[in-house]
C-alpha cells in the first residue's frame, strides 16, 4: 500500500511532502505567530525594499512603541522615549540626567568685575571645573572702601 505524501492531520494540520503546485488565486488569512526564538544573524523588516517606513512595533500590555526608518528621513526615529546607560556620537533632542562631563566647561572661563565707570577695579581670574575657586581682589575707587575681597566657587 501507497504512503500518502498528502494529508490533514486530526489537529487539522495540512502535511505536504514534497511538490506544492498552486494555479489560480492565492487566499493568505494571517494569524497571530508567538515567535521567541529567531535563530538568524539579522532580522531584515521591509526586506523587499520597498519606498515605505520600515517598522518595528513592541507591544506591552496594548501601549504600542514603535522604532522605524525611512530612508529620505535619513534617521531611526522612536514614538517613546529612550533609555540608555550611553550613547556614542551626536545626539539630539532634549536630554535629561547628568553627563560624565557636567562638572567643568570646555575651556577655561575668565571672570573680570570691573566696572565701566571704573569705580571698581579688580583682578581677573579663570577657571574650568567643579569646586574651582576664584579669588578677586580690588578697589573701590570713589566710595571710601578701600578694598574689596570676592570669592567665587563654582559648585
Amino acid at each position: 500500500m501507497a504512503t500518502k505524501k498528502t494529508y490533514i492531520n486530526a489537529d487539522e494540520e495540512l502535511v505536504i511532502q514534497g511538490r506544492l503546485t498552486i494555479e489560480g488565486n492565492v487566499t493568505q488569512i494571517e494569524t497571530t505567530q508567538n515567535v521567541n526564538n529567531v535563530q538568524s544573524d539579522e532580522l531584515v523588516i521591509n526586506s523587499d525594499g520597498e519606498n515605505t517606513t520600515a517598522k518595528l512595533i513592541l507591544n506591552s500590555n496594548s501601549n504600542l512603541a514603535e522604532i522605524s526608518f525611512l530612508d529620505s528621513a535619513n534617521v531611526i526615529s522612536f514614538n517613546k522615549d529612550i533609555n540608555a546607560t550611553n550613547f556614542t556620537g551626536s545626539v539630539t533632542g532634549n536630554v535629561s540626567g547628568t553627563s560624565d562631563f557636567a562638572n567643568a566647561f570646555t575651556s577655561a572661563v575668565t571672570v573680570n568685575l570691573n566696572s565701566a565707570s571704573g569705580d571698581l577695579v579688580a583682578d581677573s581670574d579663570t577657571f574650568t571645573g567643579a569646586g574651582n575657586t576664584v579669588n578677586l581682589e580690588g578697589a573701590l575707587s570713589t566710595t571710601g572702601v578701600s578694598a574689596v575681597h570676592m570669592v567665587l566657587v563654582m559648585m
